[in-house]
């Protein structure tokens, strides 16, 4: 499951808005200025972008739920990513390449 969905899923069972979740992960990390805001809570549900490790181990305390499979999660997700975006990469190089003939 990406890691976006099992973020959006945990914090729905909880019944929290993406604001709630910014607001417990802001206490969680005692980091007022630094903290996620909503805005990265939707880019992180939307797959958009893929929280880092001291974010992912902060979304585990505040939804109790061990660190490892929210990590491993990401990895993959991380993998995915550069998987994709090499596999694009190498079409666009296909594409001016036929173009050039």
């Amino acid at each position: 499951m990406p890691i976006g969905q099992l973020i959006r899923d945990l914090r729905g069972a909880r019944g929290w808005t993406q604001a709630q979740l910014a607001d417990q992960l802001t206490l969680s990390a005692e980091e007022p200025n630094g903290a996620p805001g909503r805005d990265a809570v939707k880019r992180w549900e939307s797959g958009k972008v893929v929280p880092g490790g001291f974010w992912l181990d902060h979304l585990a305390k505040v939804f109790d739920v061990p660190f490892d499979p929210l990590k491993g999660e990401a990895t993959l997700d991380r993998v995915n990513r550069r998987s994709l975006s090499a596999c694009q990469l190498s079409s666009r190089r296909t594409d001016i390449s036929l173009h050039n003939w």
